[in-house]
């Protein structure tokens, strides 16, 4: 882990994380259905991302290190489809008002959706550099 590196959960009720609070500016939050159809899941859960609804900005990059990445350029390549929440995946996230790295500690399970929550490490960044 990086220094800077934070702990937090995610959960339905999203997380603002200039500020690590749930108000009214939330950036991303935990779903039981997929973002893009609406549809139900079962199976597993996904990120809505609130920056921007018509694009997924949002970027898995699998089971990498949480210091594998340390700046977004003009060109990321951002999904162009939501992907499913995965243990110990890292992902990169375009926030209202920066952007944020978190690598998903674990994942706790609750007897339904909302009692589920995902335990992050995260780093926030108002610009472009972690």
């Amino acid at each position: 882990m990086s220094s800077p590196a934070s702990y937090s959960f995610i959960d339905h009720n999203g997380i603002d994380f200039s500020t690590m609070s749930y108000n009214n500016k939330i950036d991303i939050s935990l779903v039981n259905y997929y973002p893009l159809t609406g549809n139900i899941s079962d199976s597993c859960y996904y990120f809505l991302v609130k920056s921007d609804p018509q694009n997924a900005n949002i970027k898995d990059l699998g089971f990498e290190t949480f210091n594998y990445i340390d700046r977004i350029t003009a060109n990321f390549p951002w999904d162009t489809i939501p992907p499913s929440v995965e243990c110990e995946h890292l992902y990169i996230v375009r926030c209202l008002d920066g952007f944020v790295k978190f690598k998903i500690v674990s994942i706790i399970d609750g007897q339904n959706y909302y009692n589920t929550e995902i335990r992050i490490f995260y780093e926030f960044t108002s610009d472009s550099t972690f």
